[in-house]
């Protein structure tokens, strides 16, 4: 190696050294730094303490007072060249380097750095191979020759080119991995030859399939590239038979290649239309000849805008033409017209088409009420003190295919009191098929007796103009208190056999005219009697207008009702009663029903629920046991109705 050498003063806080490095420009590999021995302190003394040396390299120039990415400690004893024992030999990668180099002593005194200098070192020459082909993407190492028909070989070209700075050598290509038919290597210009920086060579790649299928091949191009020595190109192909025509036929209804054009139903006097496609799926022209020619469509089915009758089709390229259904007539209908063409194999294809034809379209009014039977036309209130309101929703439904206009509700047949319509959402409206609007009748007596009314609701309906609503309600008097509605069982049936010891009963809640709190107490044990001593004592207290109820013993809200009715008895202060039944309410725990008298329940309640009208509760019974039940529904104030006693069995 040729070197030059460069001096620096490098000053320890106590010790003075000239420090001499040495650099040249070369290839990537080892570098060997130089640097003069320290053998003087600052006052010009013998130094007897040198440690060591301190390497700071970098890729970029830097001051002797900045931080250095790289730095190497070295110790006096490591350098173990005897004959030059202040060097160091450095492996690096190309390009341009920095250095500085400072000395210490024993006690880590280091000396200030060098001057700096820089060594450039370059890749050393090396070929570089570049393979492409004629087919994008070019560098892909992969020939995808695609359908070619038997009998018409197809070429593709490759170049080889050198993108290093030294020779590249290329040896016998496909010698180690050869290429087989219907694949092979024309005219090639690269085997053995030795390609010069920035040239080139050319080979060419040929595809004959004798017969049709895929086929799959690869061949090496090896050289002297040190960091692909051996290139791989794949080769890919499929063989078509001889071309011809392929007809497909489509249309715009699903599934489109079923060859059938339902229209389905179309109003009399209007008409429908679907498009129908030709496509040529060979590989040559497809002739059409004249469409529906020997096989002709009649009315009221037509062909429009036909643009493929004597035309040539090219491969994967398409015509289309327009069928259309214009019935004249409440009928179904059916027809079919053929497509004649060149296809070999499909020389005729027959298209059906069919459809249904439709009177003028009209509305269809449909009333229904939120009382079952909801579309009776009937709306019964059943029992409302005087002073209270009941309200029931009536829905109007467009059930028609036209546009359904309402009237003015109640004009022509009015509604008097007690009864009156409110939040009217349906009179003078439009409603458009399968929609709907509302409106409220109120039923609210300011005395008792019996009450009869009807309304009409008109409209356009053809068929059904108007439609006469009736109601009906009963006022009772506010002065006496009103009994609630008898609870309906549910569940067990009467009779029934075969339960668990695990029962859930279920009845709808009852109704209190007065709008009081209804209480249920309900009856189980297997005495048909119902004795008090076989009582359950199962008491559950449905709060009105929520869906919360509370569940115990009967005695504990026996408790409750005695207090609500020494406090608040008189009905006119029910709305206190009501608040000091929720706080008593809030305050007692839930109790489990335990067992009665002689014949009575023994197990616990379970489970109790109320959902929606509906309120239920699950008990542990005794098995092969007949029970009776019922339960009654108490208002507080006096008034109460009793279910109808119902039997059944467990297992």
């Amino acid at each position: 190696m040729t070197t030059v050498s460069k001096h620096f003063a490098v000053y320890f806080f106590a010790v003075l050294c000239l420090i001499l490095l040495f650099s040249t420009d070369s290839y990537a590999g080892s570098v060997t730094l130089y640097w003069d021995e320290v053998t003087e302190n600052t006052d010009n003394s013998q130094l007897t303490d040198l440690s060591g040396y301190v390497i700071y390299y970098d890729t970029v120039s830097r001051n002797a007072g900045d931080s250095y990415t790289y730095s190497d400690d070295i110790n006096i004893n490591s350098l173990s060249d005897s004959a030059n024992p202040t060097s160091v030999v450095y492996n690096i990668s190309s390009g341009t380097w920095y250095f500085r180099v400072a000395a210490y002593n024993s006690i880590g005194n280091e000396s200030i750095k060098s001057d700096e200098i820089s060594i450039t070192v370059n890749p050393a020459p090396a070929p570089e191979i570049v393979v492409s082909d004629s087919i994008s993407p070019a560098g892909d190492y992969q020939i995808p020759f695609g359908d070619v028909t038997v009998g018409s070989p197809l070429q593709q070209h490759v170049t080889i080119t050198n993108n290093g700075n030294a020779d590249l050598m290329i040896g016998n290509i496909a010698q180690y991995n050869p290429i087989s038919f219907p694949f092979s290597i024309l005219n090639d210009n690269c085997s053995g030859q030795t390609i010069s920086p920035s040239s080139n060579c050319t080979l060419t790649v040929r595809f004959a399939p004798s017969s049709t299928g895929s086929f799959n091949d690869s061949f090496d191009i090896p050289s002297d590239d040190p960091n692909e020595n051996t290139v791989t190109l794949s080769v890919s192909g499929t063989g078509l038979a001889v071309p011809i025509a392929d007809i497909t036929v489509t249309d715009s209804v699903a599934p489109t290649g079923n060859l059938q054009i339902p229209f389905g139903d179309v109003t009399e006097s209007s008409s429908s239309q679907h498009t129908v496609t030709i496509t040529n799926n060979g590989n040559a022209d497809l002739t059409i000849g004249n469409i529906a020619q020997n096989n002709t469509v009649a009315l009221p089915f037509s062909i429009l805008n036909d643009s493929c009758s004597g035309q040539s089709i090219a491969p994967s390229s398409n015509c289309t033409l327009t069928v259309r259904f214009a019935p004249y007539s409440t009928e179904s209908l059916n027809d079919s017209f053929d497509i004649p063409s060149d296809d070999p194999d499909e020389g005729t294809v027959t298209l059906s088409v069919s459809g249904t034809g439709l009177s003028i379209p009209v509305p269809d009014m449909t009333v229904n009420d939120s009382v079952v039977p909801v579309s009776d036309q009937q709306i019964p209130f059943g029992e409302v003190t005087e002073g209270s309101v009941s309200q029931q929703n009536i829905t109007i439904t467009n059930n028609g295919n036209a546009d359904l206009v309402i009237g003015t509700i109640a004009q022509s047949n009015p509604i008097a009191l007690p009864f009156g319509i409110l939040n009217d959402y349906c009179s003078g409206q439009s409603i458009s098929p399968s929609s709907n609007c509302a409106l409220t009748v109120r039923f609210s007596p300011s005395s008792s007796g019996s009450f009869n009314n009807s309304f009409d609701i008109p409209s356009d309906d053809p068929d059904e103009n108007p439609v006469i609503v009736t109601v009906s309600g009963t006022g009772l008097s506010s002065v006496v208190n009103n009994p609630p509605s008898e609870p309906a069982l549910v569940f067990p049936a009467h009779g029934q056999r075969g339960l668990g010891k695990k029962v859930g009963m279920k009845w709808k809640k009852s109704k209190d005219p007065d709008g009081d709190v209804v209480t249920y107490d309900v009856h189980i044990c297997s005495d048909e009697s119902l004795t008090t001593d076989c009582t359950t004592g199962m008491n559950i207290l449905a709060l009105s207008n929520t869906n919360i109820y509370y569940a115990g013993v009967g005695t504990g809200f026996l408790f409750v009702g005695m207090i609500v009715t020494l406090l608040f008895g008189s009905k006119n202060k029910r709305k206190l009663a009501l608040l000091a039944v929720a706080v008593l309410i809030a305050t007692i725990p839930i109790i489990s029903c335990g067992g009665g008298g002689a014949g009575g329940v023994s197990g616990a309640v379970i489970s109790s629920e109320y959902t929606g009208d509906e309120i239920s509760y699950s008990v542990d019974l005794e098995a092969s046991t007949i029970y009776y039940w019922k339960v009654v529904a108490e208002d507080g104030n006096g008034g109460e109705a009793s279910s109808e006693v119902r039997s059944f069995e467990t297992l």
